[in-house]
């Protein structure tokens, strides 16, 4: 057996498909390039790989990884999986085994659609958040880092112009989210700000790079 690390960028429409489907996305290109991937043992076989750190349902990444098994190593995997690949979804490189607990944040950039009072300045972001347990008052505001708000229209070239509808106008943060529990995701942003401005929406959002011991996977 071979363990193959890799990292993708999930684009455009591409990010209205859900973690399962995305799964899905890769058996079938594993397939179709003939790619030696290995399989479960039992009555239901099935192809060995993970996705790791769900996206949100919605937002782009440029630094999705993916771990695959194989029954032996396959020489040209980045260029015969892209040939495979349905359009949004792109290998970018080959990445080292390591343990994924070492990633603590996840660098976002996320747009809104009007002007927002900077809360990142160390003030409680008391959310409520929904767990197994019912839902729970808590400030996300520790498990925030590296907030930097950008302004109007200085958002990340976007692989679907639909996303700025109105007239190109978003108002941007890159923001460190923590992956450690509680985890926290976009929307747990967009609440935050939505106490202080009831009617602001979130119109864009992407992954950008997974932090390692405060340093940007590379």
């Amino acid at each position: 057996m071979f363990d193959q690390r890799l990292e993708f960028s999930k684009l455009g429409r591409a990010r209205f498909l859900s973690h399962l489907d995305t799964m899905r996305v890769f058996q079938r290109a594993l397939t179709r390039a003939r790619i030696p991937a290995a399989y479960s043992q039992g009555f239901n076989p099935h192809m060995r790989l993970s996705v790791a750190f769900p996206l949100p349902l919605g937002a782009e990444s440029v630094c999705e990884i993916i771990d695959l098994k194989l029954e032996h190593p396959a020489g040209g995997l980045v260029n015969k999986l892209n040939a495979a690949l349905p359009e949004g979804f792109e290998i970018l490189r080959t990445l080292p085994l390591f343990n994924l607990d070492k990633i603590t944040h996840i660098r976002y950039a996320l747009a809104f659609d009007r002007e927002f009072e900077n809360i990142f300045d160390g003030r409680a972001l008391v959310i409520q958040k929904k767990t197994k347990r019912g839902v729970v008052d808590l400030d996300i505001a520790p498990h925030i880092r590296n907030a930097i708000t950008e302004g109007a229209g200085k958002h990340p070239p976007s692989a679907d112009g639909a996303l700025f509808a109105k007239e190109g106008k978003a108002y941007c943060v890159r923001i460190d989210l923590s992956v450690k529990p509680p985890q926290v995701s976009p929307a747990h942003v967009l609440a935050a700000l939505k106490a202080f401005c009831p009617d602001i929406e979130m119109i864009y959002a992407r992954r950008l790079e997974m932090i390692v011991d405060s340093c940007w996977l590379t």
